[in-house]
């Protein structure tokens, strides 16, 4: 049985899972008085037509690392995940053996996964607001260089997001559009949400479909009755 991250939400808090296995590893508090502003791009994250050969080309590089990673290691290792904490050299042996597209793609997974996620979450732990910046810093520019899922408006929200004061702010899910997250004050998440819209308005004109939205860390997702 799996729990899906919706339904284990926790108002005021962000989690930290796992998926291999699928695992709740912790709940840290968001520090007092933050607030998420979320800014809408205006770009649809597509999944087929045009995006689904780049959306595919990201995924089927983990494939085909472990597919290598086993075929070297006689290991039969499901996923990289696995892979990478079999040893502790693990991760320098993948990048010794594949082509360099494909350790580009493995670095991007180690780093995030195995050294980001967790750090973000000690931050958090913290309420450490700098270093939890930092962080969400690295992973964007790590998200632009090495896995190559962003767009020029995502890449100019969460740049313009850190210009316009944000504690942190990183793109969020599997990319080629979609939204940027950004940490602010509670106190100033309404003037940051207008300027950053309008900056990012500005800048793209076209993206006519661009918003923002503030909203807290939520409780989890809940079944709707029907009056």
């Amino acid at each position: 049985m799996t729990t899906s991250t919706a339904t284990a939400s926790r108002p005021g808090q962000l989690g930290q899972f796992g998926f291999d296995p699928v695992a709740r590893h912790r709940h840290v508090a968001l520090p007092s008085g933050m607030v998420f502003v979320i800014g809408l791009s205006g770009v649809s994250a597509e999944k087929t037509g045009a995006a689904q050969a780049q959306y595919n080309r990201a995924s089927d590089a983990i494939a085909a690392a472990l597919a290598a990673w086993n075929d070297h290691t006689k290991r039969s290792d499901r996923s990289l995940a696995a892979a990478v904490r079999s040893a502790e050299d693990a991760p320098a042996t993948l990048s010794h053996i594949l082509e360099p597209e494909l350790a580009t793609r493995v670095e991007h997974f180690v780093r995030e996964s195995e050294v980001l996620v967790p750090a973000a979450a000690d931050a958090l732990a913290a309420a450490d607001l700098a270093a939890f910046g930092a962080v969400a810093a690295e992973s964007q520019h790590l998200t632009e260089t090495l896995l190559g899922n962003q767009v020029p408006e995502t890449i100019a929200l969460a740049a313009t997001a850190r210009e316009l004061g944000a504690v942190a702010a990183s793109a969020f899910g599997a990319g080629f559009g979609g939204s940027v997250w950004a940490l602010v004050a509670r106190a100033d998440a309404d003037a940051f949400a207008s300027d950053w819209l309008a900056r990012h308005r500005a800048a793209f004109p076209h993206r006519v479909q661009a918003d923002t939205l503030v909203t807290d860390a939520a409780a989890a997702a809940q079944r709707v009755q029907r009056p």
